[in-house]
């Protein structure tokens, strides 16, 4: 008879515990529904739910999650918490939900490595992290926003070529933009079917970027290595260096017409004249396949010819002229990318240096 009581107390419990169990503050457990939720699973089955509710005076944590190893072996794993959400609604799987209840400043999910959790979190966030954050993956987003308020800034001066007069035009074109796949860096083979055919996928997948011991060489300050020992590099940065690019360069075709204008049609006219070899600007320019440059050369000549260099004055490409030529065309696949210099050159002289650019 013992036995037959035991047991349909023991239904009876369970049949309880399986319905809901709710945990308060004080420790204390109790089955049957609950009098407080905040979201819209008011009408779903909740096998454990904690609520606290105190008016203050005090911290007030609902359920605490702490996983301690003291002599962890191969593959142990402590875990704090652990959600998995599995076969809902399509779009409706969610391992953890965090919901910032209220209209005060908070997170639904608060992330971070330090110790000190008296942070406080300026403003209203789906998820907040205080320390860095590593994806292996892709990250989606609407919009990318890097703090920048100058308020924030100490030590701030213009960017000017350094005191070899190496530029960031200089760098920019130094920079080897390259194509490549990602390593398999995961060795253990995934279970999950879905989940390998998106590691393969991505795996699969053709990238272009820079290599960043090779853009070290040129800005340190945007390459810097992670917790794991690899480099890394700051693409938002680049930006910057881009902008300042596109400016020496303007910078540089202004000068290059000033100082085309200060030679004119009609004292060009008067050298020619006067029987002296004169060489004119390139056209087109830029340009990304050919180019014509136009010259005239005096009734002395005895050997001449058109020199391209490189802006730090390493000879290119050099194209021979003769006494009744006028012009050679350049094709700018044989040159290369950038900014390059060409001098006309008679019986050994210099005689006039230009600019050309060769774009993409």
């Amino acid at each position: 008879m013992k036995k037959v009581f035991l047991s349909v107390v023991m239904l009876a419990m369970t049949a309880t515990c399986f319905a809901q169990l709710t945990v308060n503050s004080d420790g204390t457990i109790l089955g049957g529904p609950t009098t407080h939720r905040e979201s819209d699973f008011s009408g779903a089955k909740v096998n454990l739910e904690s609520y606290s509710s105190i008016t203050g005076g005090k911290d007030n944590v609902a359920i605490q999650g702490a996983a301690y190893m003291t002599s962890p072996s191969t593959n142990n794993k402590a875990v704090g918490v652990l959600g998995i959400g599995s076969n809902g609604d399509n779009g409706h799987n969610m391992g953890v939900l965090g919901y910032l209840g209220g209209s005060k400043n908070g997170a639904g999910v608060f992330g971070t490595y330090f110790s000190n959790l008296n942070y406080v979190i300026p403003g209203m966030y789906a998820g907040f992290f205080n320390g860095e954050v590593y994806v292996t993956n892709k990250i989606s987003a609407t919009s990318f926003y890097t703090i920048s308020d100058l308020r924030l800034k100490d030590n701030v001066t213009p960017v000017e070529k350094n005191e070899t007069g190496y530029t960031f035009l200089d760098k920019v074109l130094d920079m080897n933009v390259i194509e490549y796949n990602l390593k398999d860096r995961n060795a253990e083979k995934e279970p999950n079917e879905r989940i390998a055919k998106l590691r393969e996928s991505e795996l699969q997948q053709r990238h272009i970027g820079l290599a960043a011991q090779e853009l070290q060489q040129l800005f340190p300050e945007l390459v810097s290595e992670g917790q794991d020992g690899y480099l890394t590099v700051n693409y938002l940065e680049l930006v910057p260096v881009l902008i300042r690019s596109i400016q020496e360069l303007k910078q540089q075709l202004d000068e290059t017409k000033a100082s085309a204008g200060t030679r004119s049609a009609s004292s060009l006219g008067d050298e020619i004249a006067a029987g002296k070899s004169v060489l004119y600007q390139n056209t087109p320019n830029p340009f990304n396949e050919n180019t014509v440059i136009r010259f005239s050369l005096a009734d002395d000549v005895s050997d001449a010819a058109i020199c391209i260099f490189d802006m730090a004055g390493k000879p290119v490409k050099r194209l021979p002229v003769s006494k009744g030529q006028e012009s050679v065309s350049v094709n700018g696949y044989e040159i290369g990318e950038g900014m390059f210099l060409y001098s006309l050159l008679v019986n050994g002289q210099e005689i006039d240096t230009k600019k050309m650019i060769i774009s993409k």
